[in-house]
């Protein structure tokens, strides 16, 4: 095959501009939830991107491949075309994380900084993904995996298509084998380890490289324009995007979806058909100039800007917010990107866009192995208070080798998301059995002064009752459920010494189905001579608990309280669950972890400046679980139960 393009392949086509726009835009209106109700598959937008971005370079790499210095010339084009607008990006980024982030935020910027600053932040995200890593609205950077995905592409594939070229290889021929094994790939992991397939560059590859496959096609004048294909891929694309509401994971078989539209779409470089008059109208075809800084600029600005309000966005803070993302975005594109586009010396310029880049790779680097300088909030608070707010909002450890080795579960291997802690090798007498709301009670009961030389073990991920409609991979999807609860009960079966079960992270609104769950759950350990305890579910307040904490730079806008009213409104509602239960089971015991929050006149989810949840689920932090023990060490102790 020769590696030579037809005469009119090309010519720059706006609609492929109009096709970036559209993808940019189902991104952010994703992320920023406008349109949400309409539509919740906003994420293919960086699909469409992928297979573009392999259409586009495998059509320029074959144009170029016979030239002189043509891989020099390629690599200088992506230097020019990718590291400008992201590293006014990284930089503004990272003062405003000195600005607004508490020190194990900004700690663990660092890792992002030194993801984005070398492309590997897909690489960096998957080792930190897992049920208890931080919110997504706690990572500026997190949208900067696509952008890693997509550079290490560019790595290898002008390497790949030069070894075609020098092999004799059909192109098209390879570039299918190719695209098929990175799909199968995709979808064997899809199922045992979804974070590995969103992140892994080989399960994205398919992707990227449908996209060549396509531009190799049009090498051979094999697909030629048809409006009708064009038009078809157009409407499926919306339609996905506007009406499907897709439970699979992502990316999987049901990605093909959006991918194979996209690639219809390009296949038609028609100007008169319906999705070209669309696409190539001027705000589209602008807009997706400067789709590279709307992307780069829409996740940071989302992110600082929830940080400084403090609580979730409304629709006019969206509004502003996207106007904000749009003028930085043709600021970035206007002011930066062009000029250094028209800068032809290479190594003037290599050396002006490395060095700085070089600079934030060792901030990063520095900041990752910091404390997260908690001395910015000296003005606000005391060092060390600092430090133990801090402390307060990281996820505590979820698996401890001690239970690893005396509970394997061979499904703990395929996702991060199963609790397995146990205080001692003993045989355990307390057993938290739930998800990770139980689990959130084995901090403070393994530390309590009268529980800490019982034997605790906090193991599972399912709640008690079953979870309806979850995604599919989900650890707790359909069989996954009934697996975690057989290997549980396995455990009280073969336990002689367990005297205790805590059921914990229960519903607060119970269905019937709900109920018979708890209900067969309480039945079976009390036919193996256990003793069951049922915890309330703990208050859930709407305002995230990061809105009543100060941050350097940015007051805190909620006092952290709620009426009185909330606790009594879950206690109503828990009241059926309790009723049915104590139907059948009167002598049941049930201890509510709520009296740490609540007064006689109001509920607090802070105390003496220390947060008592965590997160955005919320899990209690620490400090919170100190608190439950003591308070069912006493309960404990009225109700004459004994340890031994």
């Amino acid at each position: 095959m020769r590696f030579i393009l037809l005469r009119d392949s090309w010519r720059y086509r706006p609609d492929i501009d109009g096709l970036r726009a559209i993808s940019v835009l189902c991104v952010i209106f994703y992320h920023f939830q406008i349109f949400s109700k309409y539509s919740k598959n906003g994420f293919i937008g960086v699909d469409i991107f992928f297979v573009i971005s392999g259409y586009l370079i495998t059509k320029l790499l074959v144009h170029e491949i016979n030239s002189k210095n043509w891989i020099r010339e390629f690599y200088f084009r992506r230097i020019r075309r990718i590291i400008p607008s992201l590293l006014v990006i990284l930089t503004a980024s990272l003062f405003l994380g000195t600005l607004l982030m508490l020190p194990y935020e900004f700690k663990n910027f660092g890792r992002e900084i030194v993801g984005g600053s070398t492309f590997t932040s897909n690489l960096v995200y998957l080792q930190l993904s897992g049920y208890f890593d931080s919110s997504a609205t706690q990572k500026p950077l997190l949208h900067l995996w696509s952008l890693g995905i997509e550079e290490q592409f560019y790595i290898f594939w002008p390497l790949f298509i030069w070894g075609i070229k020098k092999l004799k290889l059909n192109l098209n021929l390879t570039l299918a084998l190719f695209s098929a094994i990175s799909f199968t790939y995709c979808q064997v992991i899809s199922e045992s380890n979804r974070d590995l397939s969103f992140y892994s560059p080989a399960a994205r590859a398919w992707e990227l490289s449908l996209g060549g496959l396509l531009a190799g096609m049009q090498l051979v004048n094999f697909v030629k324009p048809i409006k009708m294909i064009g038009n078809l891929g157009f409407f499926i694309l919306i339609s996905f995007f506007l009406v499907l509401n897709q439970k699979a994971n992502w990316p999987s078989y049901f990605t093909a979806i959006p991918v194979f539209a996209t690639l219809a779409i390009l296949s038609d470089s028609s100007s008169r058909s319906i999705k070209n008059r669309i696409l190539t109208s001027k705000i589209l075809v602008y807009l997706g100039k400067i789709s590279y800084p709307l992307y780069l600029w829409h996740w940071p600005a989302f992110v600082f800007f929830s940080m400084y309000i403090g609580t979730s966005l409304n629709k006019k803070n969206k509004l502003i917010l996207l106007l904000i993302t749009v003028l930085l975005s043709i600021f970035s594109y206007e002011a930066i990107e062009k000029p250094i586009k028209q800068l032809n010396n290479w190594k003037f310029v290599t050396k002006i866009l490395f060095f700085p880049m070089t600079c934030l790779l060792i901030c990063g680097i520095i900041l990752n192995f910091s404390t997260g300088f908690p001395s910015r909030l000296n003005d606000k608070v005391s060092l060390n208070m600092s430090r133990e707010i801090s402390f307060q909002l990281k996820a505590p450890q979820f698996q401890d080798s001690i239970c690893n080795a005396g509970f394997p579960n061979r499904k703990s291997i395929n996702y991060s998301w199963w609790f397995c802690r146990a205080n001692s090798s003993k045989p355990p007498v307390i057993l938290l059995w739930g998800n990770s709301f139980a689990n959130q009670y084995f901090e403070g009961l393994s530390k309590n002064n009268y529980f800490k030389n019982t034997s605790i073990l906090s193991i599972g991920d399912c709640a008690i009752q079953r979870q309806l409609n979850l995604p599919a991979g989900n650890p707790c999807k359909d069989r996954n459920w009934d697996d975690q609860n057989e290997f549980v009960k396995n455990i009280v079966r073969n336990t002689d010494s367990l005297k205790y079960v805590i059921l914990a992270g229960l519903k607060e609104n119970a269905s019937d189905s709900d109920i018979s769950d708890l209900k067969l759950s309480i039945r079976f350990l009390e036919d193996n001579g256990i003793k069951p305890i049922l915890f309330y579910p703990h208050l859930q307040p709407k305002k995230p608990i990061y809105s009543c904490i100060d941050r350097p730079f940015a007051t805190a806008k909620w006092n952290c309280k709620d009426p009185l009213s909330v606790r009594e409104s879950l206690n109503a509602n828990f009241s059926q669950t309790l009723r049915a239960i104590n139907a059948d089971f009167p002598s049941i015991r049930v201890f509510d972890p709520n009296v740490i929050f609540c007064n006689s006149t109001e509920c607090t989810y802070k105390i003496e400046g220390i947060p008592l949840l965590r997160d955005a689920a919320p899990h209690m932090s620490i400090a919170a679980s100190d608190l439950v023990a003591k308070q069912f060490e006493v309960w404990f102790k009225n109700k004459s139960m004994s340890l031994n």
